[in-house]
């Protein structure tokens, strides 16, 4: 048996129980007593046949560590991680020290799902954009009063 994704998670139920409205559970359900424990219980009966079925799989793999912790709690039984088949010697070349300051780039690699907040991301590099950009014009302003900045974006004095 593989599993890439399971199909209910604790999260998922977490989310219901605490009454948040999110992409699992609508405004509707999360502001209605009687609906959140309607919903609750039909995870609850999803879960149970979920973990009945995993637990009688001769097998079981997971696309990743998550998945497989999630798995080992829900079925209680070893489960293997086999990581999807990617080329990865390409990356291997790629130098792990610093990169050059003029360039900022973010790699995002998921899947377009609610649960991951792409706009989230954006939001935070374009923050991460505007620090950076305060950083350097605040460089500028040091360098004029005999400052620059350190590797560690710091000012420290400038030695003539």
């Amino acid at each position: 048996c593989y599993v890439h994704y399971p199909i209910v998670s604790s999260d998922m139920l977490a989310r219901v129980a605490e009454r948040k409205a999110e992409h699992n559970n609508a405004a509707l359900i999360s502001r209605s007593s009687l609906l959140t424990a309607l919903k609750l219980g039909y995870y609850r009966l999803l879960l149970a046949a979920y973990s009945f079925s995993g637990s009688h799989a001769d097998v079981v793999m997971a696309n990743g560590t998550w998945t497989a912790a999630h798995l080992k709690r829900l079925w209680a039984r070893e489960v293997s991680v086999v990581y999807p088949p990617c080329d990865t010697r390409a990356l291997e070349q790629l130098p792990l020290g610093p990169r050059p300051t003029s360039v900022l780039t973010i790699v995002s690699i998921a899947q377009f799902r609610p649960e991951k907040d792409h706009a989230l991301q954006l939001r935070a590099f374009a923050l991460l954009l505007r620090k950076a950009r305060e950083k350097t014009r605040e460089g500028r302003s040091n360098n004029a009063q005999g400052l620059v900045p350190d590797a560690a974006g710091s000012t420290v004095p400038r030695v003539r």
